[in-house]
């Protein structure tokens, strides 16, 4: 979620969660609680230690400072200092966090949780400085000369302004400037006991919420909109704040707006309204329009405007605005101002005022920043296509979601407790659940209807079975050599270095790029390919992954064929083109202006990036420029391997992989019988080989399950029960698990005496050498047999 969303924990409590809107499962029921599921799942790491993020080091040289420390600006700090560029983050507050830690009531989002995922993300390197207001404190022409980008995300948060009779007097306060308040602990001045909330907003919902928190003993919203949530003229407050305020008592005065405020002696005493017949045009543009209609007079002490936001633009007079001033212009694409270099995100610029789209419209800047740095198109590619599910299956169970255990209200309003208790472990499981995962199978049922095998059964469910198998062949491969582990390549430090594996990918045709080798946007001019990263490393793996020279060969062929101009360079220690075809194949590469550059296995090699790509040095060869550099990481053993081995009583090899029975004699045999070596788990190998092993293994299970007897050896563990004591040593140090105890009736008594299974018995010895006793002897073997042998050789 995270690397989505940099505020799951905010977001799962604020968000106007629109993707529930379009969740498929409403079709069937409701729509699945997407946003409480992200609340759940970042409380969950939260409360079960989430490891600290780790420090990103900046790899650019472009430094870029981003105004504003709201969710707009941090998801831009955050992205951008991904791609490593050095980010500053300048912010008028002393507490970073915009709208999220100055105005959200804590009942909302409580203060420290929303400092939680804005301090991971100023530990991963954002450098933020605080109590700098640009226009005032410093300029925004110094900010421009000094950084080679800027980003403006200082959101809005002043409170708009509505003419009004009589609002010059005592007790008329503004909407953001009493939450900002409350969030601090302190009673506006001119608060009262009898309040008046104008506006149909979010923001007003607030205001009446925190003034029933904070003492008041009534509160009225008076607004222009109906509350009748299905028709155009709707109040613009979400349904769920509509229906929190009304459960906890406040009175709502729909479809009037404010005419003029009462007072007496400078001091406010009531609202006098007018009947408002309609709020918005069929375009939805607002046009209010008033009738003469009787209206109500309202009683109050306290009048609060809460009727929107607007930005504070001082300073920033060169970058053209919207017509009336309120928010800047911008290419709606790529968020881009009027001023070269610099964008602008969050509530300062159109669309729907949201800390999730805040949070998008910085992530969107981020990439138009970067390409921007880059000299690249900003625009090229950004629309994107939204592919729509159409069909579901509606024939599913009704299920209603999991219901959200709220705090009682009689509670809740004495308080800034949250009002949202969130999920349990086991709701959240169910309501997940809940997921038609229409995104990935939508059970259309076409695959059932196509597949003339019969094979697909939806309704199957997974299950545990046990199998009476007579062999068992061992295929699971092999893991890739993780290049992180050598910093010196570079990977994972820039977007410039991949591995051999992820090249296989971005040159599929159905990978990110349908084919097209492109890297961040751009064709690739220098290509440069290293070799034996992770093989024949006398600090890690020794061996040779037999595989990587000749991959690398077919890789450098398929950019000669797709970039034709491009400049190609191979690092290799001994090319080994050993089987059927490949050193043919080898040289015809080398023939297409490929340039192979030997280099010995302790000369040392470095990919360093910088502002045009990375530069690769090697020892005994000039440093070479590089757009792409291509790793052929080796093969490695798996990570469940010594797993796999303790459960079937095999062994291993000092590299890690499984050791077979003997190299030449039994290649694919291990020391226990019935158990069977294929490909890469027993060596580096082909695919020829691989297969030729496969089909050898193949052959060796089915020798034994085409007979009816086995031989089994002769030489095997034999127990004189007369002398076994059931102490158990030979049990613990057979390694085949050939011995047991067993109870036997001795001398009119029951006792425990070890018991060989002569079928799985190898005759090792080690149970011999481990009885105190002396009551196991091999069969020809005994230590009788071994003195005659002794004393005869003796006698000559």
């Amino acid at each position: 979620i995270r690397d989505k969303n940099p505020f799951p924990s905010v977001c799962g409590r604020v968000c106007h969660h629109p993707c529930e809107e379009v969740c498929k499962r409403a079709e069937i029921d409701e729509p699945v609680s997407i946003m409480q599921l992200k609340r759940f799942a970042a409380d969950y790491n939260r409360l079960h230690d989430e490891p600290h993020p780790e420090v990103i080091k900046t790899t650019k040289k472009e430094e870029i400072a981003i105004i504003g420390a709201g969710p707009s600006g941090l998801s831009c700090a955050i992205r951008l200092l991904e791609q490593g560029y050095p980010v500053t983050v300048y912010d008028e507050a002393d507490i970073p966090g915009g709208i999220m830690t100055s105005c959200l009531p804590s009942y909302r989002l409580p203060p420290d949780l929303a400092l939680y995922d804005i301090n991971r993300l100023l530990d991963q390197g954002i450098k933020l400085i605080k109590n700098t207001k640009v226009g005032k404190d410093i300029s925004f022409e110094e900010i421009k000369n000094k950084y080679d980008a800027v980003f403006i995300g200082i959101g809005a948060q002043l409170p708009a302004v509505l003419e009004v009779e009589g609002s010059n007097v005592s007790g008329v306060l503004e909407g953001l400037t009493f939450l900002k308040d409350a969030k601090k602990g302190i009673k506006t001045p001119g608060f009262g006991e009898k309040l008046i909330i104008i506006g149909g907003g979010n923001v007003a919902m607030d205001c009446a919420k925190v003034a029933l928190r904070m003492g008041a003993k009534e509160v009225n919203v008076v607004c222009l909109e109906t509350r009748d949530l299905a028709l155009k003229d709707r109040m613009p407050a979400d349904v769920w704040e509509i229906e929190e305020s009304e459960e906890e008592g406040v009175i709502f005065f729909n479809e009037v707006g404010p005419k003029r405020i009462l007072s007496k002696k400078g001091k406010v005493t009531g609202l006098e309204t007018m009947i408002c017949s309609s709020v918005y045009e069929e375009d939805g543009s607002f046009k209010p329009e008033f009738c003469d209609d009787p209206s109500p007079d309202i009683k109050g002490d306290t009048i609060i405007f809460a009727i929107g936001q607007k930005s504070d633009l001082i300073g920033f007079e060169e970058v053209e605005t919207n017509p009336g001033g309120r928010t800047i212009k911008v290419n709606t694409i790529t968020f881009e101002t009027s001023v070269p270099g610099v964008f602008a995100g969050g509530d300062i610029v159109p669309g729907i005022p949201s800390v999730v789209n805040a949070i998008g419209t910085g992530a969107e800047a981020a990439i138009s920043i970067d390409r921007y740095l880059r000299k690249v198109d900003i625009q090229e590619g950004r629309v994107r296509d939204i592919t729509k599910i159409d069909f579901v299956r509606l024939d599913k169970e009704k299920r209603p979601r999991a219901k959200m255990k709220r705090a009682p209200v009689e509670e809740r309003i004495k308080d800034f407790r949250e009002i949202d208790l969130g999920y349990t472990e086991e709701e959240a499981v169910q309501e997940a659940l809940r997921c038609i995962s229409c995104s990935i199978c939508s059970e259309c049922m076409q695959c059932v209807e196509t597949c003339e095998a019969e094979a697909i059964i939806h309704d199957q469910e997974a299950e545990y079975v046990e199998l009476d198998i007579g062999a068992i062949v061992v295929a699971t491969g092999f893991d890739n050599y993780d290049p992180s582990n050598k910093p010196e390549y570079g990977y994972g430090q820039t977007s410039n270095v991949i591995t051999a594996i992820e090249f296989e990918r971005l040159v599929s045709s159905s990978g990110p790029t349908e084919g097209h080798i492109e890297i961040d946007g751009k064709e690739p001019e220098n290509v440069v390919f290293i070799q034996c990263v992770g093989s024949r490393d006398k600090e890690g793996h020794e061996y040779c992954s037999r595989v990587c020279c000749m991959y690398t060969a077919k890789q450098a062929h398929m950019v000669r064929d797709k970039l034709p101009n491009s400049k190609l360079t191979v690092y290799n220690t001994d090319v080994r083109a050993f089987g059927k075809g490949f050193e043919e194949f080898y040289n015809r590469v080398q023939a297409e202006d490929i340039d192979y550059r030997r280099r010995e296995l302790d000369d040392s090699i470095q990919v360093v990036g910088n502002e045009k790509g990375v530069i690769v040095k090697a020892e005994g060869h000039p440093d070479i420029h590089a757009d792409l550099v291509v790793l052929a990481t080796g093969l490695v053993p798996r990570e469940d391997s010594k797993e796999l081995s303790r459960l079937l009583n095999i062994n291993m090899s000092e590299d890690g992989y499984f050791l077979e029975a003997h190299p030449k004699l039994r290649p694919v045999d291990t020391f226990t019988d019935g158990v069977f070596l294929a490909g890469c788990c027993q060596s580096p190998k082909d695919i020829p080989d691989t297969v030729a092993q496969a089909s050898s293994a193949a052959s060796r299970a089915c020798n034994i399950l085409s007979q009816k007897e086995l031989e089994i050896e002769a030489t095997i563990a034999h127990v004189d029960e007369s002398l076994c004591r059931g102490c158990g040593f030979c049990v613990e140090s057979c390694p085949y698990s050939a011995i047991e105890l067993k109870i036997i009736n001795q001398y009119g008594y029951e006792t425990e005496v070890a018991s060989v299974n002569e079928a799985l018995c190898k005759g090792c010895g080690s149970c011999a050498a481990a009885c105190l006793n002396g009551a196991i002897n091999h069969l020809g073997y005994t230590d009788h047999q071994i003195l005659a042998q002794i004393k005869a050789l003796g006698e000559k």
